[in-house]
C-alpha cells in the first residue's frame, strides 16, 4: 500500500447533492431509481435542509420520495429514511408511509441538528429500492 500525506482541508465543506432546476434530486446509485422533490437549494445548487422540520418562514420541510419505476408491476410498501451525519454523531430515522399504491411517500424531515447529512431512502419491496443523497443542514 501507498500512502500520500496531505495538509486537511482548511475548511469544513459539505458536497450537497445537486438539485436540479425542477426541484428534484435524483438518488444515487441511478438503478434505484428514486427521486425527491425538493423546495431549497444552496447558493452553489446543492441540497439545502433546514432542522427540525421548520424553514426559516416557519412552514415544514416537506420532501415528496418517488419511484419512476412502474408500479403497477411491483409491491411496494413502507420507505425508511436514514440519516447520518458526516461531520458529526447525529442520527435519525423516519418511516414513511405510501400514498395508496402510487410510488410516493410524503415527508416532513427533521433533522436533529445542523451540518453535513447523508440521506439514505430504502424502500420495502422495490427490488435495488435504496438509494442516497446529501444534504447541507442549517438552522431555520
Amino acid at each position: 500500500m501507498v500512502v500520500e500525506v496531505i495538509e486537511p482541508a482548511s475548511e469544513r465543506s459539505c458536497d450537497a447533492s445537486p438539485v436540479e432546476e425542477s426541484g428534484s434530486i435524483a438518488l444515487m446509485p441511478p438503478r434505484s431509481k428514486l427521486e425527491a422533490g425538493w423546495g431549497w437549494r444552496s447558493p452553489d445548487g446543492g441540497a439545502l435542509l433546514y432542522t427540525a422540520g421548520k424553514t426559516p418562514e416557519g412552514g415544514n420541510t416537506k420532501v415528496l420520495w418517488r419511484t419512476t419505476r412502474d408500479v403497477s408491476l411491483l409491491s411496494t410498501g413502507d420507505l425508511v429514511l436514514r440519516g447520518t451525519q458526516l461531520d458529526g454523531a447525529g442520527s435519525f430515522i423516519q418511516s414513511l408511509r405510501e400514498v395508496n399504491p402510487s410510488g410516493y411517500w410524503p415527508s416532513i424531515v427533521v433533522v436533529p441538528n445542523p451540518g453535513c447529512w447523508l440521506l439514505t431512502a430504502r424502500v420495502s419491496g422495490l427490488p435495488a429500492g435504496a438509494g442516497i443523497l446529501v444534504a447541507r443542514v442549517v438552522a431555520p
